[in-house]
């Protein structure tokens, strides 16, 4: 069930940017239509070769962009899938990119065998720095490794570094997927809508529990008092057996 709700939320993303894509092409085609309406007027005749050989198959040019985008779109998540994303993990200063390589694939195998349950195998790619140094923090680690199962087994021990007993693990390092800018965009959108539901809920005044009516003492001297009646109405019944 959780693998098709994830295949469902990947085949939403996927939709969302297709929609963004057919807009902009969409708007690249009019662009298109009305330089080549001036060219026609002007007797102008310069047609691209990829228009061209659209027509001849019997494809519009936008078609045959809108298949292209989709094609890049699908193999781009195939390859995305393969790859976690690793916050926090501390960085080390080497010059030389080889080095560098070697020296942040010790630090998450390491991860992995002290403080999650998975051993993934790397990728020939290795590991990679995303974005320029930065001395206040260390920059985020790109891993490629060789399958999409591997990459989701460690998203799935991610969860166990929130109870790690190395504090700096449990607060500051975290493991998530790899997402392209669409789908980080979706994603962020998705955690403010639930934060904003959690805040809303948090605000909200409990309920009041119901209160408890207290017996006065007038009412206690008329149990009392039921009570004596009634014990010799029975004393008096047992003695005369009526």
């Amino acid at each position: 069930m959780t693998k098709a709700n994830e295949e469902l939320a990947d085949l939403r993303i996927s939709v969302a940017q297709l929609a963004t894509e057919v807009t902009c092409l969409k708007g690249n085609s009019r662009a298109a239509n009305s330089a080549e309406a001036e060219a026609n007027e002007n007797d102008q005749t310069g047609v691209k070769t990829t228009s061209s050989n659209a027509t001849a198959s019997g494809q519009s040019p936008v078609v045959v962009d809108v298949q292209l985008e989709v094609h890049k779109t699908f193999r781009d998540m195939a390859k995305r899938k393969l790859n976690v994303i690793v916050a926090g993990l501390p960085e080390a200063n080497c010059s030389d990119l080889d080095e560098m390589k070697a020296a942040d694939t010790l630090p998450f195998m390491h991860l992995c065998e002290e403080h999650l349950s998975v051993k993934p195998v790397i990728a020939h790619r290795d590991c990679v720095r995303l974005g320029r140094p930065d001395n206040r923090r260390p920059r985020r680690l790109l891993v490629h490794l060789t399958s999409e199962s591997s990459a989701s087994s460690v998203l799935a021990a991610a969860k166990q570094l929130r109870r790690s007993d190395d504090a700096y693990m449990s607060e500051h390092v975290f493991v998530n997927p790899d997402l392209s800018p669409a789908e980080a965009k979706l994603a962020f959108e998705q955690r403010q809508r639930r934060r904003t539901a959690k805040t809303a809920r948090r605000s909200q005044p409990q309920s009041q529990p119901a209160p408890q009516h207290s017996s006065t003492p007038a009412d206690s001297s008329v149990i009392a008092n039921y009570a004596s009646q009634s014990a010799m109405e029975r004393s008096r019944c047992s003695c005369c057996r009526c």
